[in-house]
């Protein structure tokens, strides 16, 4: 599933943020990195409670309206503010290269391949297949494609940094990220919605110059490092808020819109690299900066457990779908909330046991 989820930052990804959470200059901790991990887990896991029946429902029935507004607009923030807070901790430090690459990549490395294996198992009992079992182990359950992309901006981090450290350089990529990452492919696909006859020319056009180091995830990475050492003015805060509720409106109604006409489920301006996310991440990030910074041990805690609660969850989820509790046996707008918060409290306990059994606690959560 290409862009349809994800969680995860430092140390071993979003794992040891734990670590990460502490400014490495100072070492007083970024307490609103806790608060940042804990919504966006559960965000997430509110994103896949519902989003099978986003496709399934009748696009003008009003369950699918609620499900548009969860499955966009209350979601799709999560997975580039965890790359924020990425940014935020490994271009505001040096990483030596051993580090990066035995601590850091190892461990989100070491961590797919346990729960890839634990969940193509399970594929295996289900179908019989072993072919298909091998496939999913090397591609990955739909959610740990954030794994492969968040190995792959570590990778760069070198490269990343001498961006940040240079303002001119900051400006630039930032300038290109806007343009040929979030402008550029949404008018190519209204294009294609709108005026198919000239989008592939369109399409094939700009896809031969796109810069390819600013593609993906690169420019949330480096916009999460301004935002979280920059001292934004009440000006420019009160403009990104602005933007931050354009882009929450615009996911549901634009996606609203285009599912009508196209008289199918269309969620590309719920996705995570589109204009819209990145409103609405953006501000998300700094209103939780400029007023979730109070310590609370419980908030701490649950931080420390979500990597692990977001790897296990689709399995919870699996099981409460065995078991019959269908959130369409009832109200939408009560029982998708609901029923996140009863997978996220199943997976923060069982993360919280792996997190206490030793090698496993480093390795795999």
């Amino acid at each position: 599933m290409s862009q349809e989820s994800g969680v995860r930052s430092q140390e071993s990804g979003v794992r040891s943020q734990e670590s990460g959470v502490r400014s490495q200059e100072s070492g007083v901790r970024v307490y609103y990195f806790d608060y940042l991990r804990v919504l966006g887990a559960f965000a997430v896991i509110i994103l896949h409670v519902n989003s099978k029946y986003w496709y399934l429902l009748d696009i003008n029935s009003f369950d699918w309206q609620v499900i548009n507004f969860y499955h966009g607009a209350v979601t799709r923030w999560a997975v580039p503010v965890y790359v924020m807070m990425s940014g935020a901790l490994f271009l505001g430090r040096d990483v030596p290269l051993r580090r990066l690459y035995g601590k850091n990549i190892l461990g989100i490395f070491t961590a797919f391949i346990f729960w890839s294996l634990i969940y193509s198992i399970a594929i295996y009992f289900k179908s019989g297949s072993a072919e298909e079992a091998l496939t999913h182990f090397v591609n990955g359950h739909y959610h740990l494609w954030f794994l492969h992309m968040i190995i792959g901006l570590y990778m760069i981090v070198p490269f990343m940094k001498k961006v940040a450290e240079s303002k001119f350089l900051t400006k630039y990529f930032l300038v290109l990220s806007l343009i040929f990452v979030f402008i550029i492919p949404s008018m190519i696909y209204l294009n294609k919605i709108f005026a198919s006859e000239i989008w592939s020319f369109t399409n094939s056009f700009v896809n031969k110059f796109s810069p390819a180091l600013i593609s993906g995830y690169t420019g949330y990475f480096l916009i999460g490092y301004i935002l979280n050492n920059i001292d934004i003015s009440p000006k420019l805060t009160r403009f990104i808020y602005l933007g931050g509720i354009i882009g929450f409106m615009g996911a549901i109604f634009i996606s609203e819109y285009l599912s009508i006409i196209t008289n199918k489920p269309n969620q590309f301006f719920n996705m995570p690299l589109t204009i819209t996310a990145l409103l609405e991440s953006t501000a998300i990030f700094l209103f939780c900066k400029k007023n979730f910074n109070r310590p609370y041990k419980f908030i701490r805690t649950l931080s420390k457990y979500t990597f692990g609660a977001y790897l296990v969850h689709p399995a919870v989820i699996f099981v409460i779908r065995k078991l019959g509790l269908d959130f369409s046996m009832t109200n939408t707008i009560i029982f998708v909330p609901v029923t996140a918060i009863f997978v996220f409290i199943i997976s923060l306990i069982i993360s919280g046991i792996l997190n206490h059994i030793p090698v496993l606690n480093k390795y795999i959560v």
